[in-house]
């Protein structure tokens, strides 16, 4: 009765850390895939709790496996950005955990509600700590469009300073990163264009802060979609250029978007 009680405590706490993971990163997570990670954190962590008490050093290595597979399971993210979530994920735990064991300890009510009223006040104390430095989150798009027949989902950061266009003709370019790339294409855009497998192929030239100029990989994508609270904006064509290198520091988008497509959208 214990381990169910447990679990369901756990599932639910869990539940509520990756929705508050969701709104911190700017990442959309679905309903589905937060209600699997979560049991399967919260199973796997209290059968490590059963099976592995007393062994303190291999019980700390499994939760922290448990931990980066439960992220990786929420939204399929890349190995490197999982275990950086990860951290996010177990900094939101020690937070609501304490909060909830504090709340408790204190007042007679539901666990349920406990676990909702620590949740809701972690996330309370976020956006009261960060509304001054937060001021980029305008900038935040949750985007989608098709490459090569598949539908890709990231988070865009609007960048200003993009004047990116395609040579020919000059559609704006977007600048999506590999990594993100290959969470749903088995291999680089440039094999794939060695092996003749992509299509509607362009070479984008740019110049950046410490190399005198470059060369990127486009693709032509279809059906973009941008998304902002209540407003759609809607393109048939765009151009998406693939880096190589990271874009964002701290995982927090994975492409660029070109200011004109939200200028001359629709």
């Amino acid at each position: 009765m214990y381990f169910i009680e447990m679990f369901l405590e756990q599932w639910i706490m869990i539940a509520f850390q990756l929705k508050l993971l969701e709104w911190i990163i700017h990442k959309k997570m679905k309903f589905y895939k937060i209600f699997a990670a979560s049991i399967f954190g919260s199973f796997s962590g209290c059968l490590i709790l059963q099976l592995y008490d007393e062994d303190h050093g291999l019980k700390l290595g499994l939760m922290i496996i448990s931990i980066v597979m439960t992220v990786k399971i929420s939204c399929a993210f890349p190995m490197k950005k999982a275990w950086k979530y990860s951290v996010y994920l177990l900094v939101l735990s020690l937070f609501t955990g304490g909060i909830f064991t504090m709340i408790k300890s204190q007042i007679i009510l539901p666990w349920l509600i406990l676990a909702t009223a620590s949740c809701m006040l972690v996330r309370y104390l976020y956006v009261s700590a960060v509304k001054d430095m937060n001021h980029d989150k305008e900038s935040f798009y949750q985007v989608e469009f098709k490459i090569l027949h598949k539908k890709l989902e990231v988070c865009a950061f609007l960048d200003t300073g993009n004047f990116l266009y395609e040579p020919v003709s000059q559609m704006p370019v977007c600048i999506l990163e590999e990594e993100t790339f290959l969470k749903y294409f088995h291999e680089p855009l440039f094999k794939m264009i060695e092996k003749q497998e992509a299509e509607g192929i362009r070479m984008i030239p740019y110049q950046s802060v410490g190399r005198e100029h470059g060369m990127m990989p486009a693709v032509m994508a279809n059906d973009m979609k941008i998304t902002k609270e209540d407003r759609i904006i809607e393109h048939k064509k765009a151009v998406i250029a693939i880096s190589k290198v990271s874009l964002s520091k701290w995982g927090a988008y994975e492409m660029l978007l070109h200011p004109d497509l939200i200028k001359n959208g629709r």
